[in-house]
């Protein structure tokens, strides 16, 4: 009887500067592995969460994967490496054992791990090692932005509060010497609108609540921050083309 399998790709926040994990070239080499071992693909998952990370459990597609075990839609579930399933040795096994115990293998692309308590180890190490390099990379990053702040640099991560915009010194060499945090008029125009509508009004109406607010920059036509200075290689599921609560209520933090 023919194997029915599902594959699977993730790509996450820790890829991107990697375009050698794509979803796509990751989903090719699982089919190319299916075909290879006859197998039928009854679903191929792909999850693109760079909001989230390698540990986390609460993927979309992933429980899919795990609700269709408990089903008993598939056999084999094939992945193209062990890091594109966990960056966390707990959330390895905790899939592993609920796979395991709904009747399905797991199978990887650019590893075959030997049966029984040999293999397991192997796993296990590969996954303890990979969660290092992570936790080692959270490290690197908040020393590096621990630093940049005591040499006098702002860190505004993807972008500036709205309001504002960065300035930089430079180098010769094109490396920034020092960031900082200057008015964007145009925006600052807005930020001030807002303030005076929240607690004032307009036409003599009393104050406008959040909500009141984001319908009204709405009307006018404003732009919202995630047009005027998108996020760029980073989720965008909170970002927005249209003022909303969340929003405005962001821009209220920083007043």
């Amino acid at each position: 009887m023919t194997k029915r399998a599902v594959t699977y790709a993730r790509v996450s926040y820790d890829d991107r500067d990697n375009e050698g994990r794509n979803l796509d070239s990751q989903l090719e080499m699982c089919r190319d592995y299916a075909a290879k071992q006859g197998y039928t693909i009854v679903a191929e998952l792909a999850e693109d969460d760079r909001g989230a990370s390698g540990a986390d459990l609460d993927l979309p597609q992933l429980s899919r994967v795990l609700d269709m075990a408990k089903g008993n839609e598939f056999d084999v579930f094939i992945i193209r490496e062990l890091d594109r399933l966990a960056r966390d040795i707990v959330k390895q096994m905790i899939v592993e054992r609920d796979l395991k115990k709904a009747g399905v293998a797991i199978e990887y692309v650019l590893y075959q791990f030997p049966p029984g308590p040999t293999g397991d180890l192997s796993r296990h190490m590969m996954a303890a090692i990979a969660e290092y390099q992570r936790q080692d990379a959270i490290v690197k990053t908040a020393r590096g932005r621990r630093n940049m702040v005591k040499e006098g640099n702002v860190n505004v991560a993807a972008r500036p509060p709205y309001g504002y915009k960065v300035g930089e010194e430079v180098f010769p060499n094109g490396k920034v010497r020092r960031r900082w945090l200057e008015v964007h008029e145009a925006e600052a125009r807005i930020v001030r609108m807002v303030y005076d509508w929240y607690t004032i009004g307009e036409n003599g109406d009393g104050p406008l609540t959040i909500n009141g607010v984001a319908r009204r920059l709405q009307e006018m036509g404003v732009i919202t921050p995630s047009e005027s200075n998108p996020l760029k290689g980073r989720n965008k599921k909170k970002d927005s083309a249209e003022w909303n609560r969340e929003i405005v209520h962001r821009m209220f933090l920083i007043m």
